[in-house]
């Protein structure tokens, strides 16, 4: 997440920009994250870990497959798959709900 450009980021964690913006302030205010200006592009803003937050990257990086092992106990790899797919769905109704657009019905014609 380092010295990337918001845009990007949403783009790669998959959450709405009012979200992500939500998220990133907070951090801001916890002092995990500065953002400055892109130098290339003054619209963009290109978000920078603390030092505090690269401390903290270490942890995250250590309880993420804790915290998938806890969300996918009892299932199939059949059903991660199946979960993976239907959050992606969702996921993208949102997206397009947020762009005025009907969400793509499974089944149904343009």
């Amino acid at each position: 997440m380092d010295q990337c450009i918001i845009k990007d980021l949403v783009e790669r964690v998959r959450v709405s920009p009012s979200t992500l913006t939500g998220t990133l302030n907070r951090m801001k205010r916890a002092g995990v994250i500065i953002t400055r200006r892109d130098s290339g592009d003054g619209r963009a803003l290109r978000i920078k870990l603390t030092p505090v937050g690269r401390s903290l990257e270490p942890k995250c990086r250590e309880l993420l497959p804790k915290l998938e092992r806890i969300l996918h106990a009892g299932m199939t790899e059949r059903d991660k798959r199946a979960l993976r797919r239907l959050l992606s769905r969702a996921i993208e109704n949102v997206r397009q709900a947020e762009n005025n657009r009907a969400p793509r019905t499974r089944g149904t014609e343009p």
